[in-house]
């Protein structure tokens, strides 16, 4: 490509970098178009154009970085066809902004724990360029993180490691309502009869066939699970009240962190009032990557009530 040289050129080849084919490419228009002006107070085109043209050139590589990581939080195969959708402003923004719907889904495919890395790098080289900060970015960083964080506790929930007992059922239904329905069933109905129908029926059946050996053996190892049943009544009964608790806390911790995250879904988000219940969530026992309070607490220096998404594209992209 040869290299531009007036400021127009220099701005139109940095534009042309986000087309409306690129997921995300509308926002990252806009966001250039906002830049522009702020890379103007930092450099003087006009005596300057070989460092203003590097400051662009900076611009567009941290943006096609936050592009790419924002939208790649989630590493699954349907991502691409879900931003590609008969909604055009699913395309257009940087961060896809799904449903609660579309959050257990994603979280019984696998979360996105994977792309964390890289997001945290794109966010790492942005926030050190303090004149490219823009709303649109923080605001869909902040939910793509709380997505994230919220996929992950849904997976934990379901799997049971939140609750620190392996949910079966749902491991091997593979996620499936149904299955897994159908699998804790039958594993209540064959744990039922394994422990009070088939032994004292095989008993008795010994019995008709004259094997009296074989079933007093049989009743004797009833009898001593009954017995053991029966004496380990006060320690299952703790156990239940400790799992209990446990299950209370995760509740908890599911409805904070479910409020930080519809907090931070709206066009205009009160970054004040998104500090207090991320607090809130950690208090609960939820963990965040440090990044989410650095960009939180930089939108809150900025304006601590608004924090404002983009609007509608400016360019026919």
């Amino acid at each position: 490509m040869k290299t531009p040289e007036t400021i127009e050129n220099i701005q139109n080849w940095a534009l042309e970098e986000f087309t409306g084919v690129h997921t995300g490419g509308g926002e990252s228009q806009q966001i250039l178009l906002d830049w522009f002006p702020r890379l103007r107070e930092e450099v003087d085109p006009a005596t300057d154009s070989v460092r203003y043209r590097r400051l662009v050139r900076d611009a567009v590589s941290v943006l096609e970085q936050l592009r790419e990581a924002i939208g790649g939080v989630f590493w699954i195969d349907d991502i691409s066809a879900f931003r590609a959708g008969s909604e055009p402003q699913t395309r257009y923004e940087l961060w896809a902004w799904p449903t609660v719907a579309k959050i257990e889904e994603w979280a019984n495919r696998g979360t996105g724990r994977a792309g964390l890395d890289d997001l945290d790098k794109a966010l790492a080289d942005y926030l050190k360029r303090p004149w490219l900060q823009h709303d649109a970015i923080d605001v869909s960083a902040i939910n793509a993180l709380l997505v994230t964080e919220l996929a992950e506790l849904v997976e934990d929930v379901k799997s049971g490691a939140a609750l620190g007992k392996p949910n079966w059922s749902y491991a091997l239904s593979c996620g499936n309502v149904f299955a897994q329905i159908g699998i804790a069933l039958a594993g209540k109905l064959i744990g039922f009869l394994g422990a009070w129908i088939i032994p004292p029926g095989l008993a008795v059946g010994f019995l008709v066939y004259s094997h009296e050996t074989a079933a007093i053996v049989t009743i004797i190892f009833w009898g001593l699970y009954v017995l053991y049943r029966i004496a380990s009544i006060p320690i299952r009964w703790r156990a239940h009240k400790v799992r209990q608790k446990v299950a209370e806390q995760v509740v908890n911790r599911v409805a904070a962190l479910g409020a930080a995250w519809q907090a931070a879904c709206g066009r205009t988000i009160n970054p004040s009032r998104l500090k207090e219940l991320v607090l809130k969530a950690e208090e609960c026992g939820q963990t965040f990557p440090s990044v989410l309070h650095t960009l939180v607490d930089r939108a809150i220096s900025r304006d601590a009530t608004a924090l404002i998404r983009t609007q509608e594209p400016l360019l026919d992209w």
